[in-house]
């Protein structure tokens, strides 16, 4: 099930062997609005129609515009994500991971995580 990465402005996206899809963000200035619906797209395009859970890798993300968080916790990227452990692992990661949890509410469950295998652990209870 596994599938090759592909790379988009601000995200490295692909499917794990493990049936969890894996992003990780690139060190760009700030994730865009245009970003976040290009992701979402890439990411559906992955999936073929299946929710599954996603570990996205936030830690070298600067900033996310008020937009582009909307749309990642919208209806759009709900037909594709059934749960999301975003790993973090500084001050400004953590905000971002917050921001996204807390102010834009997203109609799956999240959880910020700074240890990648504990985020695993906890995505493999989404795996259908």
């Amino acid at each position: 099930m596994a599938s090759e990465a592909i790379e988009t402005r601000s995200l490295r996206i692909w499917m794990g062997e493990e049936g969890i899809m894996r992003q990780v963000a690139l060190p760009v200035s700030e994730h865009t609005l245009a970003d976040a619906k290009e992701n979402v797209e890439v990411a559906a395009k992955i999936v073929k129609g299946k929710k599954v859970p996603g570990l996205i890798d936030i830690r070298e993300v600067k900033s996310v515009s008020r937009e582009a968080r909307m749309h990642y916790s919208g209806d759009e990227n709900a037909k594709v994500h059934n749960a999301v452990a975003m790993l973090v692992d500084s001050p400004v990661s953590r905000i971002i991971g917050n921001f996204f949890i807390g102010l834009n509410k997203a109609p799956f469950p999240c959880k910020l995580f700074s240890s990648e295998s504990a985020a695993i652990e906890w995505l493999r209870e989404f795996i259908k």
